[in-house]
Order: C-alpha cells, then sequence, then structure tokens
C-alpha cells in the first residue's frame, strides 16, 4: 500500500513540473492625454469667454490662410510651363493675339457694341486667370478654346462677307430644289400671304419671315396649310397640300414606294421631309 501511495506520489510531482507556472504581467503606467488649452486670449481673468480676443485669434488665423494660399498660387505659376508669370490681370490680354478668324472682334475698328462686350468677356477671364494662378501661355491657351466653343455654338460669327453670300445662295439652291420646278412661284405666293393676311401678328409675321430666310420649302409649306385653315381668299397661294413644290401626292408616292428599291424608299422619305410633309407615308393608303 505504502508502495502504491508512493508511486501517486511520484507522479503528481512529475505532472506538475509539466505545468509551467504562470508569469505575472507586469502594469504598464497609462498616460494621462494631455488636455488641449485655448489660446488665453479666449478668455477674460474670470475664465468667462472674451468675444475681443477671439476675433484676435481667428484674425491672426486668417492672415496666416491667406499667405499659404498665396504662396501656394506663386508655387503653380513657377512650376507651370514656359509661359510668363502675371502678376497682375492686365497681363493676360496686354500681347494677347489671337488666331486671324477673330481678330475683327479685337480690331481697334470692331464696332462699340462688339468692342465693349468682348473688354468685358476678357476682365472677366482676366479676374479668374489671376485667382486660378495661371501663367500667361495657360491663359492664352483658354481664350483660344473659348473663342473656338463660342464661334461653334453660333455666339461669335467669323464668316467674311463672301462666305456669307455664298452659302446663303448655297441654302437658296437646296431650298428652290426641295420646292420643285415652281420653286420660284410658291415663295412669291407664300410671302404674299404673308404680308396680307390679318390673321397673324406683326410678331408671329416677323418669326415666319426669318424662318424663310433659312427654310424656305419648310416655311413655304406651313404658309400653305395656314392658308387652308383661314380660307385663304385672293392669297393666290395653291390649294393643293400634296402637290406642294411639284412633289407627287402622298397617295402616288405610297403606290410607287411598295415598288422601289431601298435607294428609291430614302430618296421619296427624303423629299417629303424636305417639304415639310409631316405623318407617316402609309396613312396616305392606296390610289
Amino acid at each position: 500500500m505504502t508502495e502504491v501511495n508512493n508511486e501517486v506520489a511520484e507522479a503528481e510531482i512529475e505532472t506538475s513540473a509539466e505545468v509551467p507556472a504562470e508569469t505575472p504581467v507586469a502594469e504598464v503606467p497609462v498616460e494621462a492625454a494631455p488636455a488641449y488649452e485655448f489660446d488665453a486670449r479666449f478668455y477674460n481673468d474670470d475664465k468667462s469667454f472674451n468675444p475681443e480676443g477671439m476675433n484676435e485669434v481667428m484674425t491672426e488665423m486668417t492672415a496666416v490662410k491667406d499667405s499659404a494660399e498665396k504662396s501656394a498660387m506663386d508655387m503653380r505659376k513657377m512650376v507651370s510651363a514656359k509661359g510668363e508669370i502675371v502678376s497682375t490681370k492686365e497681363g493676360y490680354f496686354n500681347t494677347y493675339k489671337a488666331d486671324d478668324r477673330f481678330n475683327k472682334f479685337f480690331h481697334e475698328d470692331t464696332p462699340v457694341e462688339t468692342k465693349e462686350a468682348m473688354d468685358d468677356i476678357k476682365s472677366k477671364l482676366a479676374d479668374k486667370y489671376l485667382s486660378l494662378g495661371f501663367n500667361k501661355k495657360q491663359g492664352s491657351e483658354v481664350s483660344d478654346s473659348i473663342l473656338e466653343i463660342m464661334e461653334e455654338f453660333g455666339v461669335l460669327d467669323t464668316r467674311t462677307e463672301d462666305q456669307k453670300l455664298t452659302e446663303k445662295q448655297t441654302n437658296v439652291d437646296a431650298q428652290k430644289l426641295a420646292l420643285g420646278a415652281n420653286a420660284e412661284v410658291l415663295i412669291r405666293e407664300a410671302n404674299v400671304f404673308l404680308s396680307n393676311t390679318p390673321q397673324l401678328s406683326a410678331e408671329v409675321k416677323e418669326l415666319l419671315a426669318g424662318m424663310m430666310e433659312t427654310n424656305a420649302a419648310g416655311t413655304t409649306n406651313l404658309l400653305h396649310q395656314l392658308k387652308g385653315q383661314f380660307g385663304g381668299a385672293g392669297t393666290g397661294i395653291p390649294s393643293g397640300i400634296d402637290s406642294l413644290g411639284g412633289l407627287a401626292s402622298d397617295a402616288e408616292l405610297w403606290a410607287e414606294y411598295g415598288k422601289a428599291n431601298p435607294t428609291r424608299r430614302t430618296q421619296i422619305n427624303a423629299q417629303r421631309g424636305a417639304a415639310g410633309r409631316t405623318g407617316m407615308l402609309s396613312d396616305a393608303g392606296p390610289v
């Protein structure tokens, strides 16, 4: 029995030797976060809030901010590509030269209204360029792009008088072709109706007259239909809408359309559109 007890005791000793003793964890002292203190000028001696002191601090901070922004702008000027540094807004346009086609908008003989408008545009652009820190080269490149955009959207008309006359004649020829062989008579009679009808106001007549300048075919068809609505007595405008401009009626075109090849079908649709006809061609039905 004694031997058994001895064996158990030895086993307990061996087991306890295999289990490492726990290492005590050292306590790390935690430092308190430093308390943030506002500028003493925010407070009076009695610790009450001091508005005047706050304003003084904010003024100093604003000055630092403005100085930093100016430094950043100066840095942008220095690192920008090869352009001359500009210190005043006048520097952006004092030697600016636009593309030749824009010269008439900057010439000394430019009409006063145009010159004043361009001067206003240049002034506003120069303000923006200076605030962005543009150098002279960057300002010129942006100005060139703006002029091209204004030209593209019709704000600036850079065409010469010869170009205007050529384009106008090209448009007239295209409109006459759309109206057909009787174009001269149709346009003349449409203008007679426009001048004489009492149902249209002066403002509407002026609008339609302007439309006749650019889209004689479509506007002639419109006036023709108006004449049909108003009775058209004494106007002399033909009353057959389908035969306007020498183009066959929609019923006849529909009959042809069913037998035509794709090219001719495209041509028929184009002719109807040029004549100002609306609706589906199939609505005309068989002849």
